[in-house]
């Protein structure tokens, strides 16, 4: 076994002890702005390891090298383009919305459920769906009572892997904005969803008007005014769509990401000969 990768930082302490019995390369996934101190300190911790630190976004990466972590390699997470006849909102058909993200913030979860409230108030036919963890967390379903939501609201257990049914509607929302990298929203924008999202500087592809549209205000009134907008005005939504799928289709190709991966493990293995040569 050449390369142990470690994706969850719940994994690290498991997947060093297990490179090291092995006298394996160890890959690192730094999938959120939240685990690079950490990663500074694992790296000064775990020395005897070669270490390869992943860096899904060019924010994270830049985060890494300022805190003198060394051996990171930028390697952008991607996703599969999707053939999709229809792009964002039409007038024609009810509208979808998801909610995603996991509920930690739960003042920004509630401002965004409570502003899609106002969004729909005058569609009576338009779903909104939430995973079930992320509901419970952020203590959802008396909030949806009260806003005369629990009609339209279906909690969808970890509903982030049912992506056969997330990615199928209209609207992606992204209520926290936690520096946290998240496939799911390169997804919906390779199928053709409008993403809205909390602005977050820890996520660069994130690009206010060009990948989705983004909240910097945490209140209703903002996130209804967003929400609207993707509902009302069907064109300026398609608009967005079509620039997002482009963004991804250029800069976020699943063929690429395999390819990064595949360079570091490369790079991480040939010993310190061939990393000081990279």
């Amino acid at each position: 076994i050449d390369v142990v990768h470690a994706f969850g930082g719940a994994t690290w302490n498991l997947a060093v002890d297990v490179a090291r019995r092995l006298g394996s390369s160890l890959a690192v996934e730094v999938w959120r702005t939240g685990l690079v101190e950490r990663a500074a300190t694992f790296a000064r911790q775990n020395a005897d390891v070669p270490i390869v630190y992943l860096a899904p976004d060019s924010t994270i990466e830049r985060r890494l090298k300022a805190a003198g972590v060394e051996g990171v390699r930028f390697a952008p997470w991607g996703v599969h383009a999707m053939a999709r006849t229809r792009a964002g909102t039409t007038r024609d058909r009810a509208t979808s919305i998801v909610i995603t993200g996991g509920g930690r913030d739960a003042r920004a979860t509630l401002a965004a459920l409570e502003g899609v409230s106002i969004a729909i108030a005058d569609h009576p036919e338009a779903v909104v769906f939430m995973d079930a963890v992320a509901a419970r967390r952020a203590r959802v379903w008396s909030a949806a009572k009260r806003l005369g939501l629990l009609d339209r609201l279906s909690l969808i257990d970890d509903i982030e892997h049912r992506r056969d049914l997330a990615l199928r509607a209209d609207i992606l929302l992204q209520p926290e904005g936690v520096g946290e990298q998240r496939s799911v929203l390169l997804d919906a924008m390779a199928a053709g969803m409008v993403v809205i999202a909390a602005a977050d500087p820890g996520v660069g592809w994130l690009i206010d008007g060009e990948t989705a549209w983004l909240v910097s205000e945490h209140t209703p009134r903002v996130w209804a005014s967003v929400v609207s907008r993707a509902i009302r005005e069907p064109e300026d939504a398609k608009r967005l769509v079509s620039r997002a799928m482009a963004r991804v289709a250029a800069e976020h190709r699943a063929s690429s990401h395999v390819a990064s991966v595949i360079s570091a493990y490369e790079w991480v293995v040939g010993g310190p000969k061939a990393r000081s040569r990279a």
